[in-house]
C-alpha cells in the first residue's frame, strides 16, 4: 500500500510521443520567432526579406531542437535518477537543473555547429533555458491558482443555488 503511494506522488513519465510533441512545439515557436526576428533584421539591413527570414528561421529551429531536446533528456535523466534515489527531487529544481544542462549542452553544440565557439554557445543560451523555465514555472503556478479560483467559485455557486431552491 506504502509503495502505490509513493509511486502516485512522483510526476508522471511521458511517452516518448509525449516528449516529441512538446520538443516540436518549442521549436516550432523558436522558428517563428526568428522568422520574424530574421525579417526585422533583413528590413533594417537592406538584404533580401524572404532569404535572411528563412535563414535565421532554420537557425533558430536548430538551436531550438539542441537546446529542447537536450533539455528532454535532461529532465528523464533527473526522474530516473531521482526515482533511485532515497531523498525526491523538488520538481522546480528539477525543471530549473533540466533546463540548465539543456541551455548548457544544447548551446554547447550550437556555438560549435555556428561558431566553433562551444563555451560561447553554453554562456549564451543556459540564461535563456533558465528564464524559459521561469516562464514555465510561472505558468503553471498561475494555471494552477487561476483553476482553484475557479472551483472555488463554481463550489460557492453551487451552495448558493443549493441555499436558494
Amino acid at each position: 500500500m506504502e509503495n502505490s503511494t509513493q509511486q502516485n506522488d512522483e510526476p508522471k513519465s511521458l511517452s516518448i510521443l509525449e516528449e516529441v510533441d512538446r520538443v516540436a512545439s518549442r521549436v516550432a515557436l523558436s522558428a517563428a520567432a526568428g522568422l520574424t526576428l530574421g525579417a526585422s533584421i533583413a528590413i533594417f539591413q537592406g538584404s533580401p526579406i524572404g532569404r535572411t527570414a528563412l535563414s535565421v528561421s532554420a537557425s533558430c529551429a536548430l538551436t531550438g531542437t539542441a537546446c529542447f531536446g537536450t533539455e528532454r533528456i535532461a529532465d528523464n535523466a533527473i526522474r530516473l535518477l531521482a526515482g533511485n534515489s532515497a531523498k525526491p527531487v523538488d520538481e522546480t529544481t528539477r525543471i530549473y537543473a533540466a533546463h540548465a544542462i539543456g541551455g548548457g549542452i544544447g548551446g554547447g553544440i550550437a556555438g560549435g555547429l555556428f561558431q566553433g565557439r562551444v563555451l560561447s554557445g553554453a554562456l549564451l543560451f543556459m540564461p535563456i533555458m533558465l528564464s524559459i523555465a521561469y516562464g514555465e514555472i510561472s505558468a503553471e503556478e498561475y494555471r494552477q491558482e487561476r483553476l482553484s479560483q475557479l472551483l472555488g467559485e463554481s463550489l460557492e455557486k453551487g451552495e448558493d443555488d443549493t441555499k436558494a431552491q
